[in-house]
């Protein structure tokens, strides 16, 4: 398996959910592989489990 990081950014707002997973999807329309349907690894935290559903994202893969 490999994997890539496209970027890193600071999210200066409150690192909820909805921020996070607006801030993905506006990531994915920057880098056009917003069609991809990318797949998204986090831990299981409240906010990434919502961000995953906000950006649309799918599979979400938590961690364990």
């Amino acid at each position: 398996m490999k994997t890539f990081v496209l970027q890193t950014r600071v999210l200066n707002e409150a690192h909820t959910g909805k921020n996070i997973g607006a801030l993905l999807r506006e990531a994915c329309t920057e880098w056009k592989i917003s069609d991809k349907n990318p797949t998204i690894v986090t831990d299981n935290t409240r906010n990434m489990i919502v961000a995953g559903a906000e950006a649309q994202f799918s599979p979400h893969q938590g961690s364990r």
